[in-house]
């Protein structure tokens, strides 16, 4: 499932040179099988994981918190709602 938290994941993975998510999970204190329910899209990203990654990666957290949570929720309108909110942050680099 290719959403924004698989992005970030694989983002992080190169450009930390991490040759499996078993080093990742190490990088970010999770257990293994946070990354897996994460690349499922059983699960998503928790905010502080999503901030450490953008700090990781020299990135704006704004987009990426409101683009996963968009992702999040079941709501449609609100989908909407978030993911147009990462659109208009990113293009002001926030």
């Amino acid at each position: 499932m290719r959403n924004t938290t698989n992005v970030l994941l694989d983002q992080i993975r190169e450009a930390k040179g991490l040759n499996s998510d078993y080093a990742l999970a190490k990088v970010l204190n999770v257990n293994h099988g946070a990354i897996g329910h994460y690349r499922g899209g059983r699960s998503h990203m928790r905010d502080d994981l999503v901030l450490l990654a953008a700090k990781m990666l020299g990135l704006a957290p704004a987009p990426l918190l409101n683009q996963i949570a968009g992702e999040r929720t079941k709501d449609a309108e609100l989908a909407r709602i978030w993911k147009d909110a990462a659109k208009q942050l990113g293009r002001k680099g926030r």
